[in-house]
């Protein structure tokens, strides 16, 4: 049975890209089938990122230095001191982990060793270090197996790869949130291995779209938008653009990732192995996260879904649902691309565009670039605010995390409209390959 130390480490440079991992996405769901031009314009924006990429060191760098030009930094201190405002029904976990100082008095006394910094830009997880790593991960995905809450102990299960148990559960113990696992465990099973993976196994090659509807009532929505990527007619997308419109985006157990693996960590744990932890986990949340929107994308295109027709109508439905928490960043990105296509005002998509753009400028910087021949900054100086982050992700979803970053930056969202180039439309226009054409 393959574990987790079957995985292979991402760099620590793609851990911290990872926070916003939109940037190389975008041109996977808009690629050139489907609008020729790109939403945004990236080094990797023809391929979706996998646990085996590097992402460009200098995006976090030009990132850091954008979000360093606050207006009034004693503000921006004060702002990043405020607790976080956790939504009702936010597990007990969650809420300690919000609370609880992330390092010790003694611990803060202490500067960083040498090695310590996320961002020192050594192979730090190479060899040895690697091996360490991985062997620490596992150590915490067996913690969250054993543990008595539903959830925690699936994203356990999902770490080690347990598709057996999860299977059991989800099967005969008709678990839905063991269900959700295995259906996210099974389309996620050939990604992270650092040689070719293990065959998928039978479970994860018999699920049909229509069995894992029946199989997952947990996220719905976004099993919705996996059929709706996976439908061969126009009345298969039909019915699972509907049911999308019949469900509502929500927290999943990949959400909560970065939150468990930090909050689970042993106590013993330098503050330097949580931030691993806390960074690796929103690697694989973000490699994984990627919902199969580029069927969406297709049936809502403006040839597909034309001015007053039903399937309009529910295309902007579903644009309304994905510019809501909670959301990713990548899935707002997609709403403003459908609200532009089927109506939406131009001052909606400008106010959108300077939310979504601040957002990740702002919160892009959350692991500190040394400047050249200074020390990088002690872990815990920057470590409650990775934390906020996660907690964040884990309760009200990516958009509001990354909103965070620009209610700590001290600037308000007109400065932020000020510095930011401004919306630009692009008309739709049907690619060479359309069936229309």
């Amino acid at each position: 049975m393959p574990t987790f130390s079957s995985f292979t480490v991402p760099s620590r440079s793609a851990l911290a890209v990872g926070l916003v991992a939109l940037v190389v996405v975008l041109g996977f769901v808009f690629g050139p089938a489907w609008d020729p031009e790109p939403a945004i314009s990236s080094p990797q924006s023809a391929s979706a990122p996998t646990l085996l990429s590097d992402a460009p060191s200098a995006a976090l760098t030009a990132g850091s230095a954008a979000s360093g030009r606050a207006a009034d930094p004693v503000a921006a201190k004060a702002l990043s001191s405020q607790p976080l405002e956790l939504p009702a029904g936010t597990p007990l976990w969650l809420q300690q982990l919000a609370r609880q100082p992330v390092c010790t008095t003694l611990e803060r006394q202490r500067k960083a060793a040498g090695g310590g910094s996320m961002v020192s830009g050594g192979p730090a997880w190479a060899g040895e270090g690697r091996k360490r790593v991985q062997e620490r991960i596992q150590q915490v995905a067996d913690r969250l197996a054993a543990s008595p809450d539903a959830e925690l102990h699936v994203l356990g299960l999902m770490l080690l790869r347990q598709h057996e148990a999860l299977s059991q559960e989800a099967l005969q113990q008709h678990s839905a949130v063991a269900g959700d696992g295995l259906l996210r465990l099974c389309e996620a099973w050939e990604q992270g291995f650092s040689e070719k993976p293990p065959p998928r196994p039978a479970v994860c090659a018999h699920l049909t779209p229509e069995q894992a509807w029946a199989l997952n009532t947990v996220d719905r929505f976004g099993l919705a938008l996996q059929g709706l990527a996976a439908a061969r007619d126009e009345a298969a997308a039909d019915l699972w653009l509907e049911r999308a419109t019949q469900n509502s985006p929500r927290i999943t157990l990949l959400d909560r990732l970065a939150a468990a693996l930090l909050a689970h960590a042993p106590p013993e744990w330098t503050p330097e192995d949580r931030a691993d932890l806390a960074l690796l986990g929103v690697a694989l949340w973000s490699s994984q996260v990627m919902p199969s929107l580029q069927g969406l994308t297709r049936a809502c295109r403006p040839d597909s879904a034309p001015a007053g027709s039903l399937r309009q109508q529910r295309c902007l439905a579903v644009a309304e649902a994905l510019d809501r928490p909670p959301n990713t960043h990548l899935a707002a990105m997609i709403a403003q691309r459908l609200g532009e296509w089927h109506g939406w005002s131009l001052e909606r998509l400008q106010r959108r565009h300077v939310e979504l753009t601040a957002g990740t400028v702002a919160s892009i910087g959350l692991i500190p670039t040394p400047a050249a021949h200074q020390e990088a900054p002690d872990v815990c100086t920057w470590l409650p605010r990775l934390r906020d982050h996660t907690v964040l992700l884990a309760t009200q979803g990516e958009v509001v995390a990354l909103a965070d970053g620009v209610r700590r930056s001290g600037k308000t969202l007109h400065q932020w409209a000020q510095e930011l180039p401004p919306f630009q439309a692009r008309p739709w226009q049907a690619p060479a390959s359309s069936p229309s054409q």
